[in-house]
């Protein structure tokens, strides 16, 4: 009788300590160290100037997002987020034709945490990617334009959950400018890059938002 109510005293303590420590890591003093984001959603096109998005429709996104606060309010992370977008509706004939999209760029954002909620801004900047792929009568080819020195600007609210876990959504826009970028052209195996001179024309933005799972650890 004894031990037994020294193991039920001793899973009341364990438990009340769980529950404290969950209460605690949600004050938002205390929302800091590594985390890891990850989502689905839909990846659009955005006309930019000349660039329209005629014929083209949104279609899936996914994010993966790895960083850290260093502050409740402060945090820098690294994002890759890739998409395809739908061109079918101007394509004739046989011919398949698939838009691609991927980024990669570190982002810093900032956050107003209250009560279990985040809500949050950031900036990034690097690398940015388009690919066209074709295939028609049994040939491919495609033509793949990228940059460097591309942006974007990001917002989005999470819940925090769990003592460890958050589900949110993620709005992105992948600013891209007119300058720094190379274009290869792959044809039966053959592939030719070069730069396109800045101020060709304008380039089209890309829209994502995605709802997303967040890890603490």
């Amino acid at each position: 009788m004894k031990m037994g109510l020294t193991g039920g005293l001793a899973l009341v303590c364990m438990l009340s300590a769980a529950t404290a420590f969950a209460k605690d890591w949600r004050k938002p003093q205390n929302r800091r160290g590594f985390e890891m984001w990850a989502g689905i959603g839909i990846n659009a096109c955005v006309e930019d100037g000349d660039a329209d998005c005629e014929n083209t429709d949104a279609s899936i996104a996914g994010s993966l997002s790895i960083g850290g606060r260093f502050i409740p309010y402060l945090g820098a992370y690294l994002d890759i987020s890739g998409g395809l977008l739908d061109q079918s509706s101007g394509v004739e004939g046989d011919a398949d034709l698939t838009t691609s999209t991927l980024t990669v760029m570190p982002v810093l954002r900032g956050f107003i945490p209250v009560s279990l909620i985040d809500i949050y801004f950031g900036v990034g900047a690097g690398y940015t990617q388009m690919k066209f792929s074709v295939e028609a009568e049994g040939e491919e080819g495609s033509a793949t334009v990228s940059s460097w020195l591309q942006g974007k600007l990001q917002t989005g609210v999470a819940i925090n959950v769990a003592s460890n876990v958050a589900v949110g959504v993620n709005l992105d826009l992948i600013i891209q400018g007119d300058d720094n970028w190379e274009v290869c052209a792959e044809y039966k195996g053959d592939e030719d890059c070069e730069d396109v001179p800045d101020g060709a024309g304008d380039v089209a933005e890309i829209f994502q938002g995605t709802a997303y799972v967040r890890m603490n650890f």
